[in-house]
């Protein structure tokens, strides 16, 4: 037998290493993409769940008003809702008014994440 048959050369370990490299880059990239992915997922989802609170604690807490009201999520991207006065097209004053109400969410790039939208009805304060 030939000293020369007993190992890799030094070209072959070279050429694994790239290849096993191409592969760990490919995996990484895959990976850091899912990982925004499921981020940005959740960020909706928490977005979404203190929206449905906000637009609930309108006319329980928070007053049926045209108006804005603003804040801030606790992972620090602001909200917004503008309550808005829907017109009836009656002549007579109305017992109820209509309000249409917007939640929006933006993550702290300034992104829009979520809108929510909805109408509320509320008594008419005389």
């Amino acid at each position: 037998m030939n000293g020369r048959d007993d190992g890799f050369t030094l070209i072959e370990v070279l050429v694994a290493f790239a290849i096993l490299s191409l592969a760990l880059a490919g995996l990484y990239d895959t990976l850091g993409g899912a990982y925004k992915s499921a981020n940005a997922s959740r960020m909706q989802e928490e977005a979404l769940a203190a929206g449905r609170g906000l637009l609930d604690r309108i006319g329980a807490d928070m007053p049926v008003s045209a108006g804005r009201f603003a804040g801030t999520l606790s992972d620090g991207s602001p909200w917004q809702v503008v309550v808005s006065l829907i017109p009836t097209g009656a002549s007579a004053v109305p017992l109820y008014q209509r309000f249409a109400v917007v939640f929006n969410a933006r993550d702290a790039k300034g992104r829009l994440i979520v809108v929510l939208k909805t109408i509320r009805i509320a008594k008419v304060d005389r």
